[in-house]
């Protein structure tokens, strides 16, 4: 028992102290996952949980949505609610109880984004849409 909270103190611990990672990617942009309760410096008794929010050197644009899947279609449209100068990188995925899917996008626009399913299906289409200018 002892061992066990012991590693899950050490694990915390790590995750305390690599507050940020700083990454690249193939546009060129650099950006650093800050943890925002740390900025100020008060000392609580009991430590708050980490919230952290990534910070780019270039305008990154980002968009998360899903789109309750309808048992009855197997295409499905997502309006974007940010605004795109391009057509950006779009990654989606299932969620529910049949999420032995395949989903596949078919069309990307500076609004919307088309979706097909392989087949109907009931749940959830998780939608991350980004565009980082080169």
């Amino acid at each position: 028992m002892l061992e066990t909270l012991l590693a899950a103190r050490e694990v915390y611990t790590r995750l305390c102290v690599f507050s940020y990672v700083i990454f690249k990617n193939m546009a060129g942009t650099a950006g650093k996952k800050t943890d925002v309760s740390r900025l100020v410096r008060s000392y609580p008794f009991i430590r708050t949980a980490p919230k952290y929010v990534w910070q780019f050197d270039k305008g990154v644009a980002l968009d998360v949505g899903s789109i309750a899947a309808d048992p009855s279609q197997t295409t499905y449209t997502y309006t974007f609610q940010s605004t795109f100068t391009s057509a950006p990188y779009v990654v989606v995925s299932p969620q529910g109880t049949q999420s032995n899917v395949s989903l596949h996008v078919t069309a990307v626009t500076t609004t919307s984004v088309t979706i097909e399913a392989s087949t109907p299906f009931s749940g959830t289409i998780n939608i991350h849409a980004y565009y980082i200018p080169t």
